[in-house]
């Protein structure tokens, strides 16, 4: 029986990049698309933990 834990900090970034809601522009009529927020960053980071048995004979 295997039981463990991992945990990935992969460090800080920022983008000049936009999130927006409606990126083709199709949706005009929806009230608010179109709509685009500050550029992303962030922290990449990431939580595993696992179990794994094994049987042999």
């Amino acid at each position: 029986m295997k039981i463990g834990y991992r945990f990935l900090y992969a460090g800080k970034f920022k983008t000049q990049d936009y999130v927006t809601d409606d990126p083709d522009g199709q949706h005009t009529g929806i009230p608010g698309s179109g709509n685009s927020a500050n550029p992303w960053s962030g922290t990449l980071q990431t939580n595993e933990a696992y179990a794994s048995l094994s049987y042999t004979w």
